[in-house]
């Protein structure tokens, strides 16, 4: 057997795997999605058998009585503005980790690793909340979720910055820019795929999570 046919049939076999495996995924998006058309004691079969009758209506149901729009409009909000604030943070934090050298940055440094590996505690954290009056609002939300991402989050853009040439930082402190300026006006237009990586991977974090 050529090593081109070799090549090929061993696609072929790649490729009926793959579509097998994909079929972990279809099946039960396909039971939720025609269940969604389907009256309640058809639904409790969790097959893959068509409606009966189609109920659209049940859409119109779940949007009115249970609250959907409200919540999915709250998910958009604490998502969006955890992810925009976790950016932020992270971003900024490490941009100082990076460039300073010091036992204190060192340690700071560590001590935002080992947050990516700490479970969290939820009864503390509760408790926490209750005592500075947040818990149940959005800003207790948004502290939660920032709080969860910025380890990981820091980690990776202080991996990044470290990359970047010092000679950028140094010749915009020559030309008088602050130290703010030099991270907004310089290094964090340089951010970017790091900020997409971010961006993505605390967005989705954070949304399947609410």
């Amino acid at each position: 057997m050529s090593a081109k046919l070799k090549s090929r049939l061993f696609v072929s076999v790649l490729l009926v795997f793959m579509l097998l495996l994909s079929l972990a995924v279809i099946v039960p998006l396909m039971i939720m999605l025609l269940g969604s058309f389907k009256n309640p004691t058809e639904v409790t079969a969790f097959d893959l058998k068509l409606p009966k009758v189609w109920l659209f209506g049940n859409y119109a149901e779940v949007f009115e009585k249970g609250g959907l729009a409200t919540a999915f409009s709250n998910s958009i909000f604490i998502t969006a503005v955890s992810t925009c604030t976790t950016i932020l943070i992270s971003s900024i934090a490490a941009f100082v980790l990076a460039r300073k050298k010091s036992s204190l940055s060192r340690f700071l440094y560590y001590f935002f690793f080992i947050g990516t590996i700490i479970p969290m505690q939820v009864i503390p954290t509760i408790k926490l909340s209750n005592v500075f009056g947040f818990y149940g609002g959005y800003m207790n939300a948004i502290l939660l979720y920032c709080a969860l991402n910025i380890s990981f989050s820091c980690f990776l853009y202080t991996g990044f910055i470290k990359g970047l040439p010092r000679s950028l930082d140094e010749a915009a402190f020559l030309d008088g820019a602050s130290v703010f300026r030099v991270f907004f006006s310089v290094i964090f237009p340089l951010l970017k795929p790091v900020n997409m990586t971010v961006m993505i991977l605390v967005f989705m974090n954070i949304w399947n999570d609410i």
